[in-house]
C-alpha cells in the first residue's frame, strides 16, 4: 500500500495540447488524466457556465466531475473543475 505523501508525488502537470496559442494542461494522478475543462472553454471560444450547466444536466458526465488543483500558465494554483 501507497503512502499518501507517495500518491501525492505522482500528481504531474504537463502539457497536453497547444491551441491557438494557448496550452490545455491535465492532472495525472494514479494512472488517471483529469483534463480542467475551463482553460478548453477558453481555447475553443464557448461560454465556460454554459457549458458547466449543460455538463450538470447529463446524468453520465456529472457523475465524472471533480474539482483540482491545476496549475495553469500563470503558474498560479487554481481550484478547476475536471473531467477524466
Amino acid at each position: 500500500m501507497q503512502s499518501k505523501t507517495t500518491r501525492a508525488m505522482k500528481k504531474e502537470i504537463t502539457k497536453f495540447l497547444e491551441f491557438n496559442g494557448k496550452l490545455i494542461h491535465f492532472l495525472a494522478e494514479d494512472g488517471e488524466y483529469l483534463v480542467a475543462l475551463e482553460p478548453i472553454c477558453e481555447v475553443l471560444g464557448v461560454d465556460y457556465s454554459n457549458e458547466i450547466k449543460k455538463i450538470g444536466e447529463s446524468e453520465f458526465l456529472t457523475k465524472h466531475l471533480s474539482e483540482h488543483t491545476i496549475v495553469p500558465a500563470d503558474g498560479i494554483p487554481q481550484k478547476m473543475v475536471c473531467l477524466p
